[in-house]
């Protein structure tokens, strides 16, 4: 073994874990209605005991295809239109059934997979009912909503760090870069 799992496996043992009181903020989802699935918060504070598995779609800026349950493609893309069929009819308050009416602006990473783009649009349209939609680029998006036709975009999400120059409005190949990493501060 080597000294640093030593110190690790030392150190593991002294810790004791934190106990919350009961007088704690967190409170469990109700699920006593048992809906079909829970989206944003609802899904995140699910108590463990409820017979509901948690799926995470998108995972670093990409589809979270995997070989677990729930990691396919169809899976992944059934719980995106999940999620966003819920979003826009309970917080947008547009009728599902009204998307025939509205175009949809898909915005994808800069290194993207094509086939997970053509897939996304085709359940937009044909699953969703978006009448048309137009698919971009993150940081051409960027660029243009910040007033500028060059740039060289650093996005630092929450579980990933991706860098794009963009000239003109075209996202130079050679200068995309993406990270699976990100410092927390």
């Amino acid at each position: 073994m080597t000294l640093v799992f030593l110190k690790a496996r030392s150190y593991n043992r002294q810790v004791r874990p934190a106990v919350l009181d009961s007088s704690s903020r967190l409170k469990w989802t109700n699920t006593a209605q048992q809906p079909q699935y829970l989206v944003g918060d609802e899904a995140v504070y699910v108590s463990p005991s409820d017979c509901y598995d948690i799926h995470w779609p998108v995972v670093r800026g990409h589809l979270n295809v995997h070989p677990g349950p729930g990691g396919s493609l169809t899976a992944v893309l059934a719980d995106l239109e999940a999620i966003w069929g819920h979003v826009i009819n309970k917080h947008l308050e547009i009728p599902l059934r009204d998307l025939k009416y509205y175009r949809c602006i898909l915005l994808v990473p800069d290194i993207y997979n094509r086939q997970h783009v053509k897939e996304m649009v085709n359940m937009l349209l044909l699953n969703m009912g978006f009448s048309a939609i137009i698919v971009h680029q993150e940081s051409v998006c960027a660029t243009f909503g910040s007033g500028l036709s060059s740039a060289c975009v650093v996005d630092v999400g929450d579980q990933k760090t991706s860098l794009c120059c963009v000239e003109d409005g075209v996202s130079h190949r050679n200068s995309r870069l993406s990270l699976s990493f990100v410092v927390r501060m």
